[in-house]
């Protein structure tokens, strides 16, 4: 199990940065056939965070300044994400934004194709389980 780090937004500017960088991906791809869907990557949060009223949560691979938007979770939710891109990259982190407060940070985990990503903030834990996209 890796754990995720709280990660307060260091300057504005920073965060401004970060903010541009993530308006280039903020769709969420659904899958459509069949195939498609059995490949999908599956993200499920749970917002167990205490004073985080919603947060929004992005997809964010290795190297990149792109944040994929998955969507918003609100205190106290459990929401499945799902996320059809094909991934060009094995090794993802998750971002969870409060509106004008802390981020949430996951260490870098690696995805395939039919994973299935599980974190929840409040505990600060997110694991990766094995899809069976390979047949």
């Amino acid at each position: 199990m890796k754990l995720a780090t709280p990660y307060p937004a260091a300057a504005g500017a920073l965060l401004c940065a970060v903010l541009a960088a993530g308006c280039v991906s903020t769709r969420s791809a659904m899958p459509g056939s069949t195939e498609d869907r059995a490949r999908a990557v599956t993200v499920r949060i749970d917002n167990r965070h205490t004073s985080a009223s919603s947060l929004t949560i992005y997809l964010v691979p290795e190297g990149s300044r792109d944040h994929i938007r998955l969507g918003t979770v609100r205190l106290a939710e459990l929401r499945e994400f799902k996320f059809g891109r094909q991934l060009r990259t094995t090794r993802w982190q998750l971002l969870a934004r409060e509106t004008g407060g802390q981020e949430f940070r996951s260490d870098l985990f690696v995805l395939q194709p039919g994973d299935r990503v599980e974190w929840r903030i409040g505990r600060r834990s997110v694991w990766v389980n094995p899809g069976d996209a390979g047949g």
